[in-house]
């Protein structure tokens, strides 16, 4: 997120952020599978960007936070659980998100879980990279997987997988 000299978007974001955390948004009943991979990529997104300006945040405002991140990791891996047939983009998404959470919160679990997701990944790799498996449908889904991947693996050697760690992203 891009700021200001005076520290104003990032103190916008915080409110923003704050505020749907009060409300628990995205915590209620979600009506379709495509609920479900909006709420992870928009998950991602915020632990990602709010990495970037949680050191401005209050003490109130990153309690608030965090435990809705919290909330919302916890009800990621729920889905992606439930899912167990599924293993792929979606799956590798909800790995970065849930990362993202660890890296904010410092909570090993999340990193446990996302460091899980993404060694599944990669064992779905031949040792030469390419992927296993069916050559047609690994065409089709290159590029999400791909991107998910990079994704999560970035995250996690960020955060360096450590309970306490933190995720730092500076700004360009």
């Amino acid at each position: 997120m891009a700021q200001d000299a005076n520290g104003r978007d990032a103190a916008c974001a915080l409110t923003w952020l704050a505020s749907w955390g009060e409300q628990k948004a995205m915590l209620g009943k979600l009506s379709s599978e495509q609920a479900y991979y909006v709420r992870k990529w928009t998950l991602g997104g915020l632990a990602l960007n709010y990495a970037r300006i949680r050191q401005q945040a209050t003490p109130a405002q990153r309690a608030v936070i965090e435990a809705w991140f919290k909330a919302l990791a916890d009800a990621t891996i729920a889905h992606a659980d439930a899912k167990q047939g599924g293993r792929n983009n979606h799956y590798y998404w909800e790995g970065l998100a849930v990362t993202a959470v660890g890296g904010v919160t410092g909570e090993a679990r999340y990193l446990d879980w996302g460091r899980k997701v993404l060694n599944h990944a990669l064992g779905q790799m031949a040792a030469d990279g390419d992927w296993d498996g069916d050559w047609e449908a690994a065409r089709r889904r290159l590029q999400a997987e791909d991107a998910a991947l990079f994704a999560s693996w970035f995250a996690a050697l960020r955060c360096g997988g450590r309970a306490g760690d933190r995720l730092t992203l500076l700004a360009p």
